[in-house]
């Protein structure tokens, strides 16, 4: 018996819609993180005196690290599984999240910003091959439109929350909005998502 199916005996059908909401809450919280930043991008320029250069390197290092994460995604599901690689990624966004809201110099806000995007690359494979396993075949169009909802919202919701921040606050506090919901993607995470199936050492990459 799998772990997934040993879930199901546990929690009953109501798991994969709890399996659902881990995914909704890492993938919205983490892709918050695409957008937030861009909205901060002239006050970061101005507080750190950063030239339009230094500035691109803020959105091109998230971008390169997003689609090169994108690739690895399946092997540390399989060679970790589930449960330690969601964890695993949200903690490592967590610390990233901080050290990008505690940023004096332009090293260590960009090098927060690729540790960011390696991490939102790698949510994205992660929560739709978990969605996949909890939802039965004729259900998974349903599961393809949650998940492409949870893309999306992010998007439009981390505009209209970074505005306010940077204008309320400082832009600071773009970095440190999303850390809450992390917490508890992880806390869901650790409770819902399977373990590595088997014993064997993780495989090479």
């Amino acid at each position: 018996m799998s772990q997934v199916e040993m879930m199901f005996q546990r929690y009953g059908p109501k798991y994969k819609w709890l399996v659902t909401l881990t995914m909704l809450l890492g993938l919205v919280a983490l892709g918050m993180s695409i957008t937030i930043v861009n909205v901060a991008t002239p006050y970061i320029k101005g507080s750190l005196g950063l030239s339009n250069v230094q500035v691109q390197w803020i959105s091109t290092g998230f971008l390169a690290a997003t689609t090169v994460a994108l690739l690895i995604a399946p092997w540390l599901v399989k060679a970790f599984g589930q449960r330690a690689t969601f964890v695993g990624l949200l903690t490592t966004f967590v610390v990233a999240s901080i050290i990008g809201g505690l940023a004096t110099s332009m090293a260590a806000i960009v090098a927060a910003r690729v540790v960011q995007g390696a991490m939102t690359g790698l949510i994205r494979p992660l929560a739709l091959e978990a969605m996949f396993s909890v939802f039965p075949a004729n259900e998974r169009g349903m599961a393809t439109a949650i998940y492409g909802m949870c893309l999306g919202l992010p998007l439009t919701l981390a505009t209209v929350i970074g505005g306010w921040l940077v204008e309320s606050f400082t832009w600071r506090y773009v970095f440190f909005v999303t850390p809450p919901m992390c917490l508890a993607a992880m806390v869901m995470g650790y409770l819902f998502l399977p373990t590595r199936e088997g014993t064997a050492p993780p495989t090479t990459l």
